[in-house]
């Protein structure tokens, strides 16, 4: 959600920018522009010749697309990317936590599924899908539940 604040406050700030610049050009298109030496008009100048000098107005554009692909599409693939090694790590005795909110320790682990073992007093035991666990647990985090 922080993220797409953000991308939405860099769009507001690119496409002001270019607004602003394209309203500063249409002000005073044929001012003067002072040279070395002389004072040159942009109006009598031929195509080809000396113009521009500023950012063309495509740029911010192409630079906002680039921010916006990093947030919107390279964040989640990382997560992913990230959410496999965990499932891919996991092991026998690791505490976990499944998207369910079930807190329990790994006690076998198969192709496709994994047994955790939610209470040690009655051995209770449940199976869940490897896509279930929603994160392998710290001592931190087990400290403070």
């Amino acid at each position: 959600m922080k993220k797409m604040l953000l991308a939405t406050a860099v769009l507001v700030f690119v496409l002001s920018y270019v607004s602003w610049a394209q309203d500063g050009a249409a002000v005073d298109p044929c001012g003067a522009v002072v040279g070395s030496e002389e004072v040159v008009d942009p109006c009598s100048m031929v195509e080809g010749g000396e113009q521009g000098g500023g950012i063309p107005t495509w740029v911010p554009l192409v630079l906002m697309f680039v921010v916006l692909y990093f947030f919107m599409f390279r964040g989640p693939k990382k997560r992913q990317q990230q959410h496999q090694q965990m499932m891919a790590a996991m092991k026998k005795g690791d505490r976990v936590r499944t998207i369910g909110g079930i807190i329990g320790t790994i006690a076998d682990v198969r192709d496709d599924e994994v047994v955790v073992k939610i209470d040690e007093s009655t051995n209770t035991k449940m199976r869940f899908a490897r896509s279930a666990i929603s994160r392998i647990m710290t001592e931190d985090e087990e400290k403070s539940n």
